[in-house]
């Protein structure tokens, strides 16, 4: 199975073009390494109580992670937004980069 019949581009109209620009974007912060984690979790809950049904939820977590590796410092960024239409990779490379500034800062002698 290739990637355009996995359940992120069958579902959310992802393409391998979106992944090389997002991965683009990330490494265009200065990054030497980057790498995307796509998350979608389902979950239904039914509490009973003595036979007697007290509550059911439903829920759907979802999303895309991005880390950036330079040197010794790691940036992270993550996403709700899993449309590529609106401009997901700026946001996610926009993200690492404050992350990645952060640390580097923070680790200033």
């Amino acid at each position: 199975m290739g990637f355009s019949q996995s359940f992120f581009a069958e579902k959310f109209g992802i393409t391998e073009h979106n992944l090389e620009q997002y991965l683009s974007e990330a490494l265009s912060a200065g990054g030497e390494y980057a790498d995307l984690y796509f998350e979608y979790l389902a979950t239904t809950s039914i509490g009973v109580d003595e036979g007697i049904v007290k509550s059911a939820t439903q829920g759907v977590t979802l999303g895309v992670g991005v880390r950036v590796i330079a040197g010794e410092r790691t940036g992270y960024a993550y996403s709700d937004d899993l449309s590529p239409e609106k401009n997901h990779e700026s946001r996610a490379r926009g993200g690492v980069h404050r992350a990645w500034s952060r640390d580097h800062r923070q680790n200033r002698i």
